[in-house]
Parts: C-alpha cells; structure tokens; sequence
C-alpha cells in the first residue's frame, strides 16, 4: 500500500478496534468518535460527557449492540486537543472499558505521547491492570490478563512511550495473570509478537531498561 493508503486503513482499523463491529460498510459521519480517531475536536464536544459509553451516531450505536463501545475518554486519546478538554472535565483520567482498559494503556498501545503524558499529568495510574479471568464477572466473560500500561508500550510502543512510563514509575517487573512481565511482551515471549515498531538495536535498548 502507499503511505495514504496505509494511513486510511489504519484509521479503519483503529474504528473497528474501538467499536468492535461492521457498522454498515462505512464510518458515519456525524460520529463523534469517529472525528475524533481522525484527530479533530468534535463540535459539540463540551456536550459529552468523559465517560460516556452509549450514544454517537445512529451506525455507531446499532453497532454496540453486539460489541461494548469504549468510554468517550478512550477514544479521545486519538485527538490530545480533545483529550485535555475531556481531562479538565472529568476527575477519573483512568476510567475503564469492559476489560478494564484506562485510557493510558489505549495511548501505550498506540504509541500516542502527546496523549501519554496528558493522562499522567492528570495523575492517571501508571500500574493499573486490565481485568484478569480471576477478576470475577465482566460483560461476556471478557477479561485482558492484568495487563499494564508498560505491557501495552512494551509490545507496541516507541522508546519514547516506554521510557515515559518508566519515568513515571512503571513497575517493569509486574507481571501479567500468566506470569509474563514488559520485557516478555517486548521480545515476542509473551501473549504477543516482539515490538515491531523499534529496530533490533532499539529492542535492546528497551529490554536494557526493562530486564
């Protein structure tokens, strides 16, 4: 694919990450959610409430009926402009989805900085988890292994996100629900593929930080 085609596909996947359905073969519009994974602030955005997790467009909501849609806050992590006004809005920057993921671990994830360092500004937690199997009930039996925010940049994160979690405090020896710790995550022998977002050097680098 070109440069824009691979930018385009990626926004369709990150919609379809957050929403978690077909929401009729295209991205509605008047979707607030879907303005702000393009990175724009949303109109009526002093209208939303952070946490957030019933209404957008019509397509949007038809869709979640068969899969939970993410707190507002979540998606917000997409567009730092909207991101910080949601923030001053709302007192819980970690609120939770249905696997207990907060809006950092969304930004680890994705490796958005800017929105990294807006959540650990407003004192989101740095060693939360996501809900593991022992958690108890969760919507669909849904749960995410315990995973932490330096789990999400381990696997998927620049050196920038991973060293910004570590500064911040990052435990790099938490382990998951399986046992598996950042480092784990980094190089492949966990959950998930090694990072291949960093270069073979740069792996080394992290995993120097991590081990």
């Amino acid at each position: 694919m070109t440069p824009d085609e691979s930018r385009r596909a990626a926004k369709a996947g990150l919609f379809a990450a957050v929403l978690g359905a077909d929401c009729g073969g295209g991205v509605p519009a008047s979707s607030p959610r879907a303005l702000l994974l393009s990175g724009e602030v949303p109109a009526n955005l002093a209208e939303l409430a952070p946490d957030d997790a019933e209404h957008d467009a019509p397509e949007t909501e038809a869709c979640a009926g068969s899969a939970d849609m993410d707190p507002l806050l979540h998606v917000a992590v997409a567009s730092p402009r909207a991101l910080a006004a949601l923030l001053d809005r709302t007192p819980d920057a970690d609120l939770r989805d249905p696997i207990g993921k907060t809006p950092l671990m969304v930004a680890a994830q994705h490796d958005l900085v800017d929105s990294a360092r807006l959540l650990l500004a407003h004192k989101a937690e740095v060693n939360t988890t996501t809900f593991a199997k022992t958690d108890g009930y969760t919507r669909n039996g849904l749960a995410h292994d315990a995973r932490s925010p330096l789990m999400y940049a381990a696997a998927s994160g620049s050196l920038v996100m991973i060293r910004l979690l570590l500064d911040a405090g990052a435990d790099p020896y938490q382990a998951d629900s399986k046992g598996a710790r950042a480092i784990d995550y980094l190089l492949g022998y966990g959950p998930v593929e090694a990072n291949r977002r960093l270069t073979a050097k740069e792996r080394l680098q992290a995993a120097a930080w991590l081990f």
